[in-house]
C-alpha cells in the first residue's frame, strides 16, 4: 500500500442550488458562474498558499498543511461570491491526520467531516470544525479549541443517531448532520456575518 499518515487541512466549497440555476438560466450562464467560481478559488488559494486538490463540478476541494490560511482562503472565496446572478457558496471545513493515497488523494476522517459539514451548511454559509475534530483518536483534553482569526458563532452538530444533549455552552446551539458519528464543535460563518 502506498500511503502516509499526514496532517493537513480541508475545505470543501460549492454552489447551492446550481442545477436549478443552470435549468433556469441556460448553460452558458452556468459556465459563467463556473467560471467566476474557479477564478476566486484559484486566486484565494494562491493568497493563502493553499491548494486546489480537486474540482467537483460546481464545487472545490482545497487542502492546505495549516488550519487558519485554510479558513480564511474559504472565508475569503465567499467573501467574493456576490449575491444576485451566482448561486450562493457554501463550505465545510475541518483539520486532521488523514492517509496521503498514492502521493495526490486524502483518507481519513477529517476529508469525511469536512465533505459532511459543506453538505449541512446553508447557502452562504461556512462550517469550520474544531481543529480536534479531524483527529484519527478523538480526545477531549478541556482546552479551547484553536481557530485562529476570525471568530465565528460556536454551534454543536450533533451525529444523526446522537441523543440531543443540552447546550452547554452560552451561544451555542445544535444540528444535526447525517453520516457523522460523533458530535463535533464547529464555528459557523454566514456571508455577511463577519467584519
Amino acid at each position: 500500500m502506498s500511503a502516509r499518515r499526514v496532517q493537513r487541512s480541508f475545505a470543501f466549497l460549492d454552489m447551492c442550488g446550481f442545477t436549478a440555476y443552470m435549468d433556469e438560466r441556460g448553460d452558458e450562464d452556468a459556465v459563467q458562474a463556473l467560471s467566476a467560481m474557479r477564478t476566486a478559488i484559484r486566486s484565494a488559494a494562491e493568497e493563502h498558499g493553499v491548494r486546489v486538490a480537486k474540482w467537483l463540478g460546481d464545487g472545490a476541494m482545497i487542502v492546505g498543511v495549516e488550519h487558519t490560511p485554510l479558513v480564511q482562503c474559504a472565508l475569503a472565496i465567499q467573501a467574493w461570491m456576490p449575491p444576485g446572478p451566482w448561486p450562493p457558496l457554501r463550505g465545510g471545513v475541518c483539520t486532521g491526520q488523514v492517509l496521503l493515497f498514492e502521493g495526490d488523494d486524502y483518507v481519513g476522517r477529517a476529508v469525511n467531516i469536512a465533505a459532511r459539514l459543506c453538505a449541512a451548511a446553508a447557502p452562504g454559509q461556512i462550517l469550520v470544525a474544531d481543529e480536534r475534530s479531524g483527529a484519527t483518536e478523538s480526545a477531549d483534553t478541556g482546552e479551547a479549541p484553536c481557530f485562529g482569526e476570525p471568530a465565528g458563532e460556536m454551534i454543536e452538530l450533533q451525529a444523526e443517531l446522537a441523543p440531543q444533549g443540552t447546550e452547554e455552552q452560552r451561544g451555542s446551539r445544535s444540528m444535526e448532520v447525517r453520516g457523522l458519528s460523533s458530535s463535533i464543535r464547529v464555528r459557523q460563518f454566514d456571508r455577511g456575518s463577519r467584519r
